[in-house]
């Protein structure tokens, strides 16, 4: 009998979790134990304190990782709507000097003209205001 594959991705990453949850505890516990008589108390500390904290930070993380829910994220089970992984359905512009100006028909060169605002630029030979030109990217 084959058990499905995300079944069992899950299982495993819970397990993985648990298993440094319980490790980093045990090990911090005999480190600390065993530098009980050393001369650096912080260091027995930081064997007590730090290293079963890191692993529980660890096995969370992969257990909530492991975890199946709906929409397939934890960040879509708390806010009860799907989250959209898809690219972006958005067009980016940029705005462009025109090449030449439509009063005097000069050529513009988009380093030699003066900007009279955002979008706007003004034409260094008849002085006309130009809009800019819209470019799809």
């Amino acid at each position: 009998m084959a058990m499905k594959k995300s079944k069992s991705c899950s299982i495993t990453g819970m397990m993985c979790g648990i298993a440094i949850i319980v490790l980093g505890g045990i090990s911090g516990l005999i480190l600390f134990i065993s530098n009980a008589g050393g001369a650096s108390f912080p260091l027995s500390l930081f064997y007590l304190l730090d290293i079963p904290f890191i692993a529980v930070m660890i096995g969370v993380t992969l257990i909530l990782r492991s975890v199946p829910f709906p929409g397939g994220s934890m960040f879509a089970r708390r806010t009860g709507r799907p989250v959209d992984t898809r690219p972006s359905a958005e067009k980016s512009f940029i705005y462009e000097t025109p090449g030449t100006c439509s009063s005097c028909g000069a050529g513009i060169n988009a380093e030699t003209v003066e900007w009279v605002g955002p979008l706007s630029i003004k034409c260094p030979y008849c002085g006309a205001t130009l809009d800019t030109v819209r470019r799809e990217v």
